[in-house]
């Protein structure tokens, strides 16, 4: 049998220090952090970790939402996940170095 998309969901809340980026259900959030990139997805183990300068992906199973980041911290605790970003501004989104 088939799960419901409200089975496969959790509770996500995306922070930054000035405002609530996102704060609904979603199936799935991508990140990256020093190892490298990971996915949380409903029911996934709690933990916590850095987040480093990437694009924060969510997917709320009907649309999705890219957040860019360059620096946060993701913490994941019984099926609620909440995630404190600095979002990157435009000259971090830039990986060329304007020449003096």
């Amino acid at each position: 049998m088939k799960q419901t998309l409200a089975a496969q969901a959790f509770k996500l809340r995306v922070l930054s220090p000035s405002e609530v980026l996102f704060d609904d259900r979603a199936v799935s959030v991508s990140a990256k952090n020093k190892v490298g990139s990971f996915d949380v997805l409903a029911g996934h183990a709690n933990f916590f970790s850095l987040i480093t300068k990437c694009e924060l992906k969510i997917d709320t199973g009907v649309k999705s939402q890219v957040i860019p980041v360059s620096q946060g911290l993701i913490k994941v605790s019984d099926n609620t996940v909440t995630v404190y970003v600095n979002i990157r501004n435009e000259s971090e989104n830039s990986d060329e170095k304007a020449i003096a």
